[in-house]
């Protein structure tokens, strides 16, 4: 398999390097290519990842279509901006971004875009990672945040065995659909970030068919 040219934001690294697991950009994509924006962001925030463009296999790159940025910057941050400028520049097969707006804009734009989650995912389908329950579980006991609606659609496509690929967008309401539920409720349980010592089958099931409905409600808009 070629090499893809992929363009990182600074969350994703940032998330990753928290948990030590920033090999995994290596061990997808064998390099990664950050623009200026995203390593000044990185070195600036003083926090895990702020050697990242010391790696190797990083590249840092100046963005040459600085309308372009400027022109993002009126709804995102300069590292979001010089990302998608610079997939734009360099016809990146991926960028990865975590935030909403940036992630919308570049799919906007024509840009393969996924998320971290998209990317640990991967990784532990192609046996880079063993487990992803972990490395989730600790990224958010180190300050990550995810919404209460983004965790169980990702948890319940894991169930489901139907991983992401870094090309495959998530489609919760027809994959919840086939999912088996006494399977489901015993999987939820075991990978949740932080499960309960004793859970309530009935109140799981209840949960999945309140988000069953909110992904079916979803799609038929």
């Amino acid at each position: 398999m070629s090499p893809k040219l992929v363009v990182a934001d600074t969350t994703p690294i940032i998330s990753l390097s928290s948990v030590k697991q920033s090999y995994i950009f290596q061990a997808l994509f064998q390099r990664i290519a950050i623009p200026r924006a995203v390593d000044e962001e990185l070195k600036a925030a003083e926090k895990p990842g702020a050697d990242f463009s010391e790696n190797d296999w990083v590249d840092i790159i100046d963005v040459k279509n600085r309308a372009l940025v400027q022109a993002l910057e009126i709804d995102l941050d300069r590292g979001e901006s010089e990302v998608i400028a610079l997939g734009k520049e360099l016809n990146a097969d991926i960028v990865i971004i975590d935030e909403s707006i940036g992630y919308d804009v570049a799919k906007h734009l024509g840009l393969s875009v996924v998320r971290t989650l998209s990317i640990l995912a991967t990784a532990k389908s192609r046996g880079i990672i063993a487990n992803v329950s972990p490395i989730l579980r600790e990224m958010i006991q180190k300050g990550r945040w995810y919404s209460n609606s983004t965790l169980p659609i990702f948890w319940l496509k894991l169930a489901n065995n139907n991983l992401y690929s870094v090309t495959t967008p998530l489609n919760a309401a027809s994959d919840v659909y086939s999912l088996d539920q006494k399977a489901l409720v015993s999987f939820f349980w075991g990978l949740a970030p932080y499960p309960s010592k004793n859970p309530d089958p009935k109140a799981c099931i209840i949960a999945i068919e309140q988000l069953i409905k909110c992904c079916h409600n979803r799609s038929s808009k």
